[in-house]
């Protein structure tokens, strides 16, 4: 639906694949697939975004001795990777990752980027459960 001023205007719209994928033999299927895990990623990484706010606007409001901030620290550093050259990508950079490697070819997710989305994922409900 296209308005503009008082005028609007309806048109169906379909979507087609691009013909050089099909040549290549991936399917719609396949791209559905693809597009399900990626929304999965997309999830995922705002979960552990969001959490990793939360928990430094917690930890800015309590004094650097208290348990519970040690404890967030630790979380934290689960979380978001440090700054500082050659430190270890932590989750929300892995998921990231991940997430860039599947969006840049439409084609079936592979086996590897499907396990790895599971072993991300269970990374962090075991943050969460911790927390």
């Amino acid at each position: 639906r296209l308005t503009a001023g008082s005028a609007s205007s309806e048109v169906p719209l379909s979507l087609v694949m691009d013909p050089r994928v099909l040549e290549n033999g991936v399917t719609a299927a396949m791209v559905i697939e693809q597009v399900a895990v990626e929304r999965r990623i997309v999830e995922l990484l705002d979960a552990a975004r969001r959490l990793a706010v939360a928990l430094e606007k917690e930890r800015e409001s309590l004094d650097a001795s208290n348990p519970r901030a040690i404890f967030i620290g630790e979380a934290l550093a689960k979380l978001v990777t440090a700054e500082g050259t050659y430190q270890l990508p932590t989750l929300i950079d892995q998921v990231d990752y991940l997430y860039d490697m599947l969006k840049e070819a439409d084609q079936a997710p592979g086996r590897d980027a499907i396990e790895r989305l599971e072993a991300l994922s269970l990374q962090f409900q075991e943050i969460q459960a911790a927390l």
